[in-house]
This record gives C-alpha cells, structure tokens and sequence, in this order.
C-alpha cells in the first residue's frame, strides 16, 4: 500500500498509520504515527490518532500523553479530548475525565454529547464530580519543563548523598543540604519500589537504618524534605485527609478521592484486599478496582496472588518492611512442592 504524499514526509507516514488501523493493527499504525510526527512534532491528528490506538491496547497512560500532544498542537480536537477523557475515566480520574468529556462535546464530539446525556439521564455519579481542568494543568506540565534545566543545576549543586561525617550539625544550613541530598538519592532509590509515594515514618526508619551515625530528628528531615520541595525537586509532604498519616510524595501521584482513602486504608498493614475494601467501605467491586488500578499503574501498589491468600495488593512505600520481605520472596530459589495431577 502507498500511502498518500511523498515518502518519507509526515503525510506519507500518517496515511500508513491511517492504514494499519483499519487494519486493526495496532502496533504497526502507532509505529507510523511516531514517525509522522517525528517528521512533523505538530501534526495533531496523528497524536490524536496515535491516542486511540493506545486506548484500544489499554495503555492508558500513553493515551493521556499523546492526546496532550495533540491538543498541545490544536486545543480544540474534539476526537483527542475524547479518547482522553476515556482514558482518565478508565483510569478513575472522574474530575479530568468529567472536564475532557465537556471540553469535547463544546469542540462537536457527537459521541461526547451523548455520553454526558446518558449519563445525566442516568444519574451517573461522574457528573457530581468537580470538573478538574486539565488544560491549565498541560500549561504548569510546560512550565514545569522550562525549569527542568534549573533543577538539574540544583541537583548538581547539592551532588552526591554524603557519608556519615559529613552530617555535621554544627553548620545547620550545610546540615539541611547534605541531609537533603541524602534524602533525594534514597528517595530515587526506593521510587522503583514505592512509586514514589512513601510514608514519613517509614522513610525516617530507613534514614536510621542507612545511617546508624544519624542522630538527628524527625524535623530535621522535614526540614531536608522542605528545602527539596522549595528546589522543585519532590512534590512534598502530604497528611492524608482525615488521619494523621503522612507520606512524602517523590514524583506526583495524582490524589483523587477514592484513590487517597485506599491509601488510609492501606496506611494500617500496608496490605489490602478488595473484600476488606468493601467491607469497610460501600464501595462496589468496580469502583474499588478502578482506584487500585491507579495506584497499581504508578507502582504505588503491587498485585500479588497466591492459593492461601488469594489477590491481595501490598504498598511497599507504605511499609518498606514488607517490601523487603516480597523483594527476598522473589530473589529465593522456588520451594519443590507436591504434585496435585491425577497418574
């Protein structure tokens, strides 16, 4: 198949993208889109197209990023505010989800209109959410890159995490630096692991663990973890709303409702179960899953199934203990175990 325009220019790659869709080859029609817009980065309807093919894959978080790019190129595609309030509802963010569905129907999404008809026919609890605008949020994520360069001199600046001696309190404001850098390498350590998201408490436990010398305070690492925020170089603390658990939040988690009370909840044994969750909660098995999901795809939470226990989702940054338990699970040799097949 040739597609249309001359080989090898934007057009030429799009119309091979286009091809492959109807072909219902995903795949293959992102990989044309990609080059499309490498060839030309404004060309919205291959980001708008390249956003729907991740849809349908359920790869949602790339959905979310190239349907921005499109609307970056053209803010009123009404096809990518489509497929991206799709994916933010997939994901449980009803707020942006709420907003992209408007947004959409104001550019002429027929599809979106009567989504937002339905629904309100329907009583549908989506549109009691409060609309969360994700346009103005695409211009602080613009922002936030225009910086980046200034952060890296930063991090630069406060270089390597330090040993044991060089926490000297004696200079307080060397103190805070060197306790910060220490702070911001054990937090990329652990990011794999956690998400991101860690629990004060568990976080000033590993600082003792890692540095036995440490004879320092909780608020000296608030203080660290301050001047971190104040650089732009974490998120921050947060005390979860209700409780007097806090976390620290390394990379940005997006807090919805739902998804900060799974958090409460799991705050208590770092375990949760679905039954537990409704148990406690008169959520129904849906809505519960749609928040885990969100915390499971920013490596917040971790699926782990077994005979004995069934389903159950650990959060490693909420007790590090653990954590290290399931990191030992894995790296242990498999147990022999008896075969349950008929001779």
């Amino acid at each position: 198949m040739e597609g249309k325009g001359k080989e090898g220019t934007a057009e030429h790659w799009f119309e091979l993208g286009k091809y492959h869709s109807n072909l219902k080859n995903a795949r293959n029609a992102i990989g044309n889109y990609k080059k499309a817009v490498e060839a030309d980065p404004s060309f919205y309807q291959a980001w708008s197209n390249m956003g729907a093919e991740y849809f349908q894959l359920k790869e949602y978080d790339s959905a979310v990023d190239a349907c921005k790019k499109a609307i970056e190129a053209k803010n009123d595609d009404p096809h990518a505010w489509l497929t991206l309030a799709a994916s933010f509802f997939q994901t449980g963010e009803d707020g942006r989800a709420l907003f992209c569905f408007q947004q959409a129907a104001r550019f002429g999404s027929q599809k979106a209109t009567k989504f937002l008809a339905n629904a309100k026919k329907l009583g549908d609890k989506l549109l009691d959410e409060k609309p969360i605008n994700v346009f103005k949020e695409m211009i602080k994520e613009k922002e936030a890159d225009r910086t980046r360069a200034e952060h890296d001199k930063v991090k630069a600046e406060i270089g390597p995490a330090p040993d044991v001696a060089a926490l000297d309190p004696s200079d307080h404001g060397k103190y805070v630096e060197n306790l910060a850098g220490f702070l911001l390498q054990l937090g990329n350590q652990l990011q794999k692991s956690t998400g991101g998201v860690i629990s004060f408490l568990e976080l000033f436990s590993r600082v003792r663990k890692d540095l036995p010398s440490f004879a320092g305070t909780p608020a000296d690492v608030l203080e660290a973890l301050a001047y971190l925020e104040e650089h732009s170089l974490i998120v921050g603390t947060r005390t979860l709303e209700g409780t007097n658990f806090t976390v620290v939040e390394f990379v940005p988690v997006d807090f919805t409702p739902d998804v900060q009370h799974l958090l409460n909840l799991a705050s208590e044994t770092g375990m949760l179960t679905v039954d537990e969750v409704a148990k406690r909660t008169s959520w129904d098995e849906f809505r519960i899953l749609r928040a885990i999901e969100v915390l499971e795809g920013k490596g917040v939470a971790r699926k782990t199934t077994s005979y004995k226990d069934g389903t159950r989702w650990y959060f490693p940054g909420l007790n590090l203990k653990l954590a290290d338990e399931k990191k030992a699970e894995k790296r242990a040799p498999a147990r022999p175990t008896r075969s349950t097949s008929g001779r």
